[in-house]
């Protein structure tokens, strides 16, 4: 067993927060100018999709029982990006937000034109060696989703060269998580 200098422990990166995001959306035509129709982001956070079951209340007896009901799978989904000075990745949802609804007509698409897939991976890096157990990777799949919001994060500094936050909140129908599949 070697010893280490506290200043070697310091550096390490924490293994906690060490989770790496990966984002990858098939896109409709036309929108981004990155690769054909696809984009692939590292997300800088990101909200985590849930469920709600309602319940089904049923008359038995002269008494309310309640049973379970349906699961509403349906939701919002936010997601900070980081952004470079180019534009391109706000320009991009910008264009995805008016496929849908051209604000100067006032037309509006079907929805096979700009609904889409977004796969998100959520990886444990390998920080340990050996692996330790348990080390995991989640997927989930948002499926019939299009960007609600885009938004600059703060405000912006002509004279600095950091980058800039992205809020984009997302609209999905229903998603699914590693292993489940479409009905």
């Amino acid at each position: 067993m070697s010893l280490h200098t506290l200043k070697d422990v310091n550096s390490l990166n924490d293994p906690i927060k060490q989770f790496l995001i990966d984002f990858d959306i098939v896109l409709p035509a036309n929108t981004f100018n990155f690769k054909a129709n696809q984009l692939e982001l590292r997300a800088q956070s990101f909200t985590f999709p849930s469920i709600q079951g309602d319940t089904t209340v049923v008359n038995w007896g002269g008494h309310e029982r309640q049973f379970a009901g349906k699961q509403t799978r349906q939701g919002d989904w936010d997601v900070t990006f980081t952004e470079v000075w180019s534009g391109d990745v706000i320009d991009g949802f910008r264009k995805w937000m008016q496929k849908y609804h051209n604000y100067t007509n006032g037309t509006i698409a079907l929805r096979d034109e700009y609904m889409s897939t977004a796969q998100v991976n959520l990886l444990n890096p390998d920080l340990y060696d050996p692996k330790p157990q348990g080390a995991v990777s989640k997927a989930i799949t948002l499926k019939q989703m299009y960007p609600t919001q885009v938004a600059v994060e703060g405000s912006i500094n002509p004279s600095s060269s950091d980058p800039v936050n992205i809020a984009v909140r997302f609209h999905y129908n229903y998603f699914l998580m590693a292993g489940e599949k479409d009905a």
